[in-house]
């Protein structure tokens, strides 16, 4: 009885977010200016926003944001907390702007003040739809480019993009639109501590470096403590090599190995610079997966066919898109946003391909 009273509840808490949010939206798009066109020669200051991105998203939307500044716009990015760091120590913008519910209004006052001409928003309209059309409401740009919105948007230029595409066709789009050429090349710059600290352990190690990254923000993308041992044991035994494995805090018994070692860096520039030293990645869909792209590094990447905003491949849409990736891919195609069970993955293909590809490098000659 208690779970049904439970699932009763949830089931109209659902119901009145989606009516709040439906009023809130309605609210915003009321009361805000009417449609205009896109006039590219008039936009000069451009606010980039970051409300729902993750870390990968925004390595990903760092080429577009570098691309805008080659060519003399003043970029500003919205963000979360929990990207903002990246704007502190590797990723550049002109201005950064840390929102939450909280201070929309008070960030959105900062973002009037300083004279936004273009919003640009990758988001498809989902349950961040309300912070971010708040925002826009609330800033006055001369105009707006979003995706996958409803017919009544705010958004001036609403682009349907209906097929699974690599999200940076978007960032392309919308470069074309604005007459710029076409060339996404994300900028990392790390601190120079930074870069000191991780370039000292690189080279202690003395052997080639091999990143394993094995846990997901979640627990069906992350692959299970078995899948790690049995990797872990195949690394183990290569000659010339040491791994270094990202365990996130989580317990990973290192006893029996030798040239098998815990990330010695806590933080996340420090772990990101780390991986520009690597010989090869091992990863999971993360950010890791992005960042070993820009880094131009060798990666076996494992994706689990989940949806992306219930809609498109994330295989696609959020695939490694670099020539030195070699993506794996669960076989159960659920079709869900969370995916297949990456722990049923059969890891000895990925161990095989490893193996295959570091014989055919041995056999190549000088």
């Amino acid at each position: 009885m208690m779970r049904k009273i439970k699932a009763l509840n949830r089931a109209r808490n659902l119901k009145t977010k989606k009516i709040k949010n439906a009023t809130r939206l309605f609210k915003y798009r009321l009361f805000y200016r009417g449609k205009t066109t896109l006039n590219a020669s008039e936009y000069h200051s451009v606010c980039v926003f970051l409300h729902a991105q993750m870390i990968g998203d925004a390595l990903v939307t760092s080429g577009f944001i570098n691309r805008l500044r080659q060519q003399g716009f003043d970029v500003s990015v919205v963000v979360n907390e929990k990207i903002a760091t990246l704007f502190d120590s590797m990723l550049t913008a002109d201005a950064v702007y840390v929102i939450d519910h909280k201070n929309v209004k008070t960030i959105a006052s900062q973002l009037k003040e300083k004279g936004i001409d273009l919003v640009v928003d990758f988001s498809d309209f989902e349950n961040t739809s309300v912070l971010r059309e708040k925002t826009l409401s609330l800033i006055n740009c001369k105009h707006a480019i979003g995706f996958n919105n409803p017919v009544n948007t705010t958004y001036d230029t609403n682009i349907i993009t209906p097929e699974s595409v690599h999200i940076t066709e978007r960032m392309t789009r919308v470069l074309s639109l604005l007459g710029i050429q076409e060339n996404l090349s994300p900028l990392l710059v790390f601190k120079d501590a930074v870069m000191a600290d991780t370039r000292h352990f690189a080279e202690s190690l003395g052997k080639k470096l091999i990143i394993v990254n094995p846990f997901a923000s979640m627990n069906i993308r992350s692959l299970s403590m078995s899948q790690i041992y049995s990797v872990l044991d195949y690394l183990e035994q290569l000659t010339g090599h040491i791994t270094v494995i990202f365990d996130l805090g989580v317990e990973i018994d290192l006893s029996k190995y030798q040239h098998i070692v815990l990330n010695p860096f806590r933080d996340i520039p420090r772990s990101f610079a780390l991986v520009q030293f690597a010989d090869f990645v091992i990863t999971v869909d993360t950010s890791v997966v992005h960042l070993s792209s820009i880094l131009n590094i060798k990666q076996y990447c494992i994706y689990n066919n989940r949806k992306f905003n219930e809609k498109f491949e994330n295989n696609i849409a959020w695939g490694p898109n670099s020539s030195l990736a070699v993506p794996f891919y669960t076989n159960e195609f659920i079709g869900s946003d969370n995916g297949d069970d990456v722990s049923k993955f059969d890891i000895s293909l990925l161990i095989n391909r490893i193996a295959s590809d570091l014989n055919e490098s041995a056999r190549a000659p000088c």
